[in-house]
């Protein structure tokens, strides 16, 4: 039971003034307090690197793989080519 015989105050929630939207023609970032604001800014796909990163491995394997036989091939290329120097 209230200790007044005032009725209860419902208290309004506060009223915020509509978002100002760009002029017809013009673009520009939405308002801070705009609840849409988040839905407006375009979503960079996560799946775009699951495409680069298969790329990434296959390319660092034919790398190694390359340079591994080369380097063996210098090795034996170099052993030929010193057989008649002085050490």
């Amino acid at each position: 039971m209230p200790l007044t015989s005032d009725p209860p105050v419902e208290q309004a929630a506060p009223q915020r003034a509509a978002p100002q939207r760009a002029a017809p023609g013009r673009a520009g970032p939405p308002p801070a307090d705009d609840p849409q604001a988040l839905k407006a800014v375009p979503v960079r796909h996560p799946w775009r690197w699951a495409r680069v990163v298969p790329l990434l491995r296959v390319a660092t394997a034919w790398y190694i793989l390359l340079a591994t036989v080369l380097s063996v091939l210098q090795h034996y290329v170099e052993r030929h080519f010193s057989e008649g120097a002085t050490r």
